[in-house]
């Protein structure tokens, strides 16, 4: 099962018994990833019929890769304990969602400035993010708190940022575009930008 995508199933129910309506139930997976269209079967003796069901896994941290015991069991709805069960194994695959914010997106100081790079895992597995940052002039000098971190599905890090540039002594605030990145084997590269307006010591105006 691909997560965001259908998929579509084809179930052959056979009524070996007396004329009967059957219906088919699916154990195993949250119901709502199961789309039947029509549950309910009339069958005639000896007749069989081929059921479409779609499972959609979503597209989100929920969506945990791993195998799904699944049991199909159709039973009739004059006598429920007269039933026939199938059972499968559906798994679902891996798929990388990510975001990148930083926070404040624009600060301001003479000797550095402080920021949070947070990161939130939209995926459904763990996923290892190395960080990077950049200025457009590359004179700021950056230090993560953690320069590599891992989260989990559905988890979001906070990792601190400190930007800190050529000490000024005199002229008017300067402003610095700076840029930060997270990258991850599975989904590339992400980024996020910001400004640090940096102070002189003396300001000349």
């Amino acid at each position: 099962l691909t997560p965001g995508q259908p998929t579509l199933v084809y179930v052959t129910i056979a009524n070996h018994g007396p004329s009967d309506t059957l219906v088919l139930a699916i154990e195993g997976l949250p119901t709502t990833w199961i789309d039947t269209p029509n549950e309910m079967l009339s069958l005639d003796q000896g007749a069989q019929a081929v059921l479409p069901i779609t499972i959609t896994a979503p597209a989100s941290p929920e969506s945990r890769v791993r195998e799904y015991p699944v049991t199909l069991r159709a039973y009739s709805i004059q006598n429920p304990a007269i039933a026939a069960t199938t059972s499968a194994r559906w798994r679902v695959r891996p798929f990388a969602a990510s975001r990148l914010e930083l926070a404040p997106r624009r600060a301001r100081g003479q000797n550095q400035a402080g920021y949070v790079v947070r990161i939130t895992n939209l995926g459904n597995r763990a996923a290892r993010y190395t960080l990077d940052a950049s200025d457009d002039e590359q004179v700021l000098a950056f230090a993560f708190a953690e320069p590599e971190v891992v989260v989990e599905p559905g988890k979001v890090v906070d990792v601190p940022l400190t930007a800190a540039p050529p000490q000024r002594i005199f002229g008017r605030p300067l402003r610095h575009t700076i840029s930060v990145s997270a990258s991850n084997p599975g989904e590339g590269t992400l980024t996020a930008d910001g400004e640090f307006l940096q102070d002189p010591l003396v300001p000349i105006w």
